[in-house]
């Protein structure tokens, strides 16, 4: 694997009149709403369950997108028809609640952010860990297809069955990505059990499930740092960019589980996996090895 990890990153983020942060990432959208599975969710009649997103748009600028809620969202005062970028010190409203939009670049050489305007300075530190990401197939397609009043209960069982399997599993939930799941075990205090168990439970769920799901499983060294998500650390570095990368391949190969060879090897599960061969990843060098949980 290879990134040009020296090239300064944009390190953004949403502050909350209570002084509450909310990390933005390039692989995932800040989902606003009263919707508990939002990543900031709004206890208001006003707002919609799934309200607004903000989406990155490529690496270097993020947007607001509002989800056709019921009042409207508000970018500077303004009711936004359509999707807007967004910049430092924007003021996002919806409802009752207030959101500012910031940003600074990370200098992942130094292990710091350089702020400007008074941003806050982020600490990192590195761990290897286990990566879990799992995500509805199609999704796009049935909230086109499915009412949301239907749809948003169904996402909302869906996941929390998911929860339950991966917390009695001692796994961390990171974020909830609207129609997916981003979970981790720290790799140098967790057992290879528990992530097995998951995994095969998960691989179970699917049968039951009435969505059709997939598990992607990456291990690898990451950064925490940046702002909270809920008192959790954010999930920084290479190895977080190529999980979600996984997850486009197992999109092309039609999988409905992937596991890294990394992931693999630290299990020590290669009998119960079947390698599916090699294949190229976006935006890493060489082709690589991936298994089917059989």
């Amino acid at each position: 694997m290879s990134t040009n990890e020296q090239r300064p990153q944009l390190m953004a983020w949403l502050e909350t009149t209570d002084g509450e942060n909310y990390k933005l990432t390039v692989e995932s959208d800040l989902t606003l709403g009263r919707s508990r599975y939002n990543v900031v969710v709004v206890d208001d009649h006003q707002i919609s369950r799934n309200h607004a997103l903000v989406r990155s748009e490529g690496k270097d600028e993020y947007i607001l997108i509002d989800l056709g809620s019921t009042n409207g969202t508000y970018l500077n005062g303004r009711k936004i028809h359509r999707p807007v970028f967004l910049a430092d010190r924007d003021l996002i409203e919806v409802g009752s609640t207030r959101l500012v939009y910031r940003e600074n670049r990370f200098d992942p050489g130094s292990g710091r952010a350089s702020t400007t305007q008074g941003a806050t300075v982020f600490s990192v530190k590195k761990r290897y860990c286990y990566l879990l990401i799992i995500d509805i197939v199609g999704f796009t397609d049935l909230s086109q297809r499915v009412p949301p009043e239907d749809l948003g209960p169904a996402v909302e069982e869906w996941m929390f069955s998911c929860r339950k399997i991966i917390e009695r599993n001692f796994g961390v939930i990171n974020r909830y990505l609207g129609d997916a799941v981003f979970a981790f075990w720290d790799g140098e205090k967790t057992a290879p059990e528990p992530v097995y168990k998951t995994i095969v439970e998960l691989k179970e769920e699917q049968g039951r499930s009435n969505f059709e799901f997939r598990i992607i499983l990456h291990y690898g060294e990451i950064r925490f740092g940046g702002a909270s998500v809920s008192g959790e650390d954010n999930l920084l570095g290479e190895h977080v960019n190529f999980l979600f990368r996984i997850e486009k391949v197992a999109s092309v190969l039609k999988k409905l589980n992937l596991l890294s060879e990394a992931a693999v090897e630290r299990l020590d599960i290669k009998e119960q996996t079947t390698c599916i061969g090699q294949h190229s990843v976006k935006d890493f060098k060489g082709d690589h090895t991936f298994f089917e949980l059989t």
